[in-house]
């Protein structure tokens, strides 16, 4: 079974993420998860 996976997308409102948040992608825009995810 595969287990989901998180990423933060960064944007110019809203709340940053705490110290405790955990991600498995970090990101500056929404190009980046999705280029990692047309390559998988």
């Amino acid at each position: 079974m595969d287990s989901l996976r998180t990423a933060y997308v960064a944007r110019p409102v809203g709340d940053p993420p705490t110290g405790t948040d955990r991600f498995d992608l970090h990101a500056d825009d929404l190009a980046g998860p999705a280029d990692r995810l047309d390559g998988a």
